[in-house]
């Protein structure tokens, strides 16, 4: 069913509306593209993605993107960062659109297509992945079989591995290599890197036959 907007909140269109005819456009300086097979879920939310390789600018590509957004009747909220990423919402479906810019050296960007449907969420079910406390707003990403989690924080790395080597023997996980912990039917691929001002943390969850 669409979405109308209505005073104080939003309640069901009386008429179900077909999606916008929308198409990505991709930059003219495309690569090559990676699709990924399967519907990913991100809180819930049922998530089709696609990974394309650019030899441009994350600022150039992000432009770009907003210019075919607009020009194809999305709704774009303001103050976005175009250069990181960009969300527009289609106004009949309510479908959304997402763009994230990855830099990758000088001149080449990994960009990272999504579909969302949020009208189809699923009931959250939690992962149990452990975070470090200053871990703010992080979304578990859900694929066939496994979880991921990625995010940024200011702690230093050396601390980060203190507390997973702390923490991850206290929920039954013992180390297998250097970033990886296991556990009956589960493991854990802890990678963490220093980035500018703190570290980045991701956390692969899988299951296995263990």
């Amino acid at each position: 069913m669409a979405i109308q907007w209505v005073d104080g909140g939003i309640a069901p269109a009386p008429l179900s509306l077909p999606p916008l005819p929308f198409t990505w456009e991709l930059p003219p300086k495309t690569m090559h593209e990676v699709p990924i097979d399967g519907t990913t879920y991100v809180q819930g939310v049922p998530v089709r993605l696609r990974y394309v390789m650019v030899k441009d600018t994350p600022r150039e590509i992000g432009r770009h993107f907003l210019e075919s957004f607009k020009k194809q009747g999305l709704f774009i909220s303001p103050g976005q960062n175009v250069e990181r990423m960009l969300t527009g919402v289609d106004p009949q479906s309510i479908y959304t659109y997402t763009v994230v810019l990855q830099a990758n050296g000088p001149d080449h960007t990994t960009v990272i297509l999504g579909e969302a449907m949020p009208l189809e969420k699923k009931k959250e079910t939690t992962t149990g992945l452990p975070l470090p406390p200053s871990a703010k707003n992080v979304l578990p990403v859900a694929f066939e079989g496994y979880t991921v989690v990625a995010f940024t924080v200011f702690d230093a790395v050396d601390d980060l591995k203190k507390f997973y080597a702390t923490e991850l023997p206290r929920r039954g996980y013992r180390p297998k290599s250097e970033t990886v912990w296991v556990k009956r039917g589960e493991e854990l691929d802890v990678k963490l890197s220093a980035v500018k001002g703190g570290s980045q943390v991701v956390i692969e969850q899988r299951a296995t036959r263990e």
